[in-house]
């Protein structure tokens, strides 16, 4: 949705064929049992010290929020948005504050949906900061992303941080992302680069979360993990 940021979704042409539509893009995804999720890129920056993008972040996920709306889904982080903080901006304490801060500024619509993502750098959010200092004040469910663990594992096993995250998830159902390094396969590739595909998941994490695979091949590494191929 590149160009949501640029307008106002019930002030597009023929709003109400798309609203149609939406709806009955809805009731297939309710109908089927699938779980749609939302990730806004890099450029979703809800903690940044810089006002402007924080509004500009505001922005983005109250029109993933109105999509979620416009699909007839249920208000709640089964359907997700999913943000990284993605800095500390040289100070975490005042970095988690202002993610706070942003939260409560949100519609009950986009705050109800939020899911924030431990990072990949060890400089930056791990779960344990995540859990401590964004879920346990504000209540924001924790995605737990295996590989981004392997950089900000801050002493605790992949395990020990999925258990974590999965206690901030109340009674919905856990969110986890799952993707194997591009190293496997390619010494040159940056360590935080995703491989093409996945050869299998942990059975525990799957188990007890619904995995999104973030891998290169995109839908094709689904099915052909899937398959078994």
């Amino acid at each position: 949705m590149p160009w949501d940021s640029q307008f106002e979704l019930s002030e597009l042409p023929e709003y109400e064929e798309i609203r149609r539509l939406a709806r009955r893009c809805g009731g297939l995804i309710t109908e089927a049992g699938m779980r749609l999720t939302f990730h806004p890129d890099y450029w979703c920056k809800p903690a940044s010290d810089s006002p402007d993008a924080r509004d500009g972040a505001r922005r983005a996920l109250e029109y993933h929020a109105d999509w979620f709306d416009l699909l007839g889904l249920p208000v709640t982080p089964y359907y997700g948005i999913t943000v990284h903080i993605g800095a500390t901006y040289g100070d975490i304490a005042a970095t988690a504050e202002r993610f706070r801060a942003f939260v409560d500024s949100l519609s009950d619509a986009a705050r109800a949906r939020l899911t924030v993502e431990n990072d990949d750098k060890e400089s930056l959010w791990s779960v344990l900061e995540l859990v401590e200092l964004v879920s346990e004040p504000t209540g924001v469910p924790v995605v737990f992303d295996y590989h981004h663990h392997s950089f900000t594992d801050r002493g605790t096993t992949y395990r020990e941080a999925f258990e974590l995250a999965a206690e901030t998830w109340g009674d919905v159902r856990p969110m986890a992302h799952y993707s194997e390094p591009a190293r496997l396969r390619d010494p040159t590739a940056r360590p935080q680069a995703h491989a093409k595909f996945v050869a299998d998941l942990p059975a525990w994490l799957a188990a007890n979360a619904d995995i999104m695979i973030e891998a290169d091949g995109k839908e094709r590494a689904v099915l052909r993990l899937r398959d078994g191929a």
